[in-house]
């Protein structure tokens, strides 16, 4: 209406609000580049066709993730946003995310701080650090848009893992300082190993991994780095700067699978020789038992003998006597009409004869025992003098290797393991020196 109006202020807010758009993409040639004492960076940018120019301006934060070191002449490609800034009276083009544009300039580019980063020694194999054995908690930083993550899972075995993904942008403007802030992100997360992927391409859509604040970021991390990203020549270099590098994500995936496949081979083999040892020791015990028994079976057998022959003289010495009692009474009946005399002292004989073969029979039968007891305490002391838990109870051990009890030292190597039977147990140890 013909009555209203702005003040300048209040104009400059309302042209901000119409043209204010974020997320614009403009590509340019730097012309100019200034920078201030705080880290801000103002490049010119200039159409090379018509020479048309936009001032810029990159916060110093949005510069370092840039990862770029600008020039002027170098052709880029800036993503942000256009204001009129009024205290200068001027439009600019507030750029968040800054790239090169070109292969030419990309190789240059990367040459330079890939020089830079060598001599530093990012790249240095020592500096490196190893993956560890068995990692639970993964962080993965990747699109989730593409066929990467699907890809890893895949071949990632079904070994517990808890994995966490951060989805990032991985090509295009501002794939750099995404990549590096997810990165920075991880750091605070509890995670063993972080992985970066993303499959193949050229050099401009893996200029993201060329970053300098990324591979920074990378090297700062307080664990290891796995980087699984495809590349067709040149090795981008935030896979220089990982720990370790594959470039698809199902070689990234062996990786965390292979400690769990040596440990399940190592347990196969372990449950074999239990088994094949606990097989051997059932065998040279049964055989023990076997010898023990045989030679006990031979004592045995022979004690029966014995007093298989006692008691054939025990009943001897019984039919002597009645033998000699039958005679006595003979003896008494043809002599019933002698004197009383005659007859008691042939009573007598008889009975002294009688008492002597008692006494003979007594003698002979407790020969014959002491001699049984006295087997059967030698039995006593064989079986149990063979018996392997009484020599176990003694304080003495069976020391195995290889499931082979060891009787001579010969053949020994140091490291080989030897397991050691007590009464109350095992104990599984290792050699460690031979005299």
């Amino acid at each position: 209406m013909e009555n209203e109006y702005y003040t300048v202020t209040e104009f400059i807010s309302f042209l901000n609000s119409r043209i204010n758009t974020p997320g614009l993409n403009v590509v340019g040639e730097i012309s100019e580049l200034k920078m201030s004492v705080k880290g801000h960076v103002y490049p010119v940018l200039k159409d090379k066709e018509t020479g048309d120019i936009l001032p810029c301006t990159i916060w110093g934060s949005d510069y370092v993730l840039s990862g770029l070191e600008l020039e002027v002449g170098m052709e880029v490609l800036v993503k942000g946003y256009p204001e009129f800034y009024g205290p200068f009276g001027r439009l600019s083009f507030h750029a968040k995310t800054v790239e090169l544009v070109g292969e030419g300039q990309l190789k240059i580019a990367y040459e330079k701080l890939k020089k830079k980063l060598s001599e530093e020694g990012l790249f240095e194999g020592s500096r490196k650090r190893a993956i560890p054995d068995f990692p639970q908690r993964i962080g993965i930083i990747t699109s989730t848009r593409g066929e990467v993550i699907h890809d890893f899972t895949n071949n990632l075995r079904r070994s517990g893992f808890k994995i966490k993904v951060l989805h990032c942008p991985v090509e295009g403007p501002g794939s750099g300082p995404s990549l590096t802030l997810a990165v920075r992100r991880f750091k605070i997360e509890d995670v063993d190993i972080l992985v970066i992927m993303r499959g193949g391409g050229s050099m401009q859509s893996l200029a993201g991994f060329d970053n300098e604040a990324l591979v920074r970021e990378i090297v700062s991390f307080p664990k290891p780095v796995i980087a699984g990203v495809g590349h067709h020549m040149d090795v981008p270099l935030a896979s220089m700067a990982a720990d370790m590098a594959r470039s698809t994500p199902s070689l990234v995936a062996s990786i965390l699978n292979e400690p769990w496949n040596e440990a399940r081979h190592t347990l196969e083999g372990s449950a074999r020789k239990v088994l094949e040892g606990y097989e051997n020791g059932i065998r040279e015990r049964s055989d023990l038992i076997n010898r023990t028994f045989t030679r006990s079976k031979g004592v045995l057998t022979a004690m029966i003998e014995k007093n298989n022959r006692n008691k054939a003289r025990i009943i001897q010495a019984l039919n002597l006597i009645e033998r000699r009692l039958f005679e006595l009474r003979e003896e008494i009946i043809i002599k019933k009409d002698q004197t009383g005399a005659k007859m008691v002292n042939a009573v007598k004989e008889g009975l002294l004869k009688v008492s002597e073969n008692s006494k003979m029979i007594t003698d002979c039968y407790s020969r014959a025992l002491r001699m049984c007891l006295n087997k059967n305490k030698d039995l006593n002391r064989i079986v149990s003098a063979n018996n392997p838990e009484r020599q176990l109870k003694l304080g003495y051990a069976i020391a195995r290797v290889r499931g082979r009890i060891i009787k001579s030292k010969s053949g020994l190597k140091r490291g080989e393991r030897m397991d050691v039977m007590l009464s109350d147990g095992d104990i599984i140890s290792e050699i460690k020196e031979i005299k």
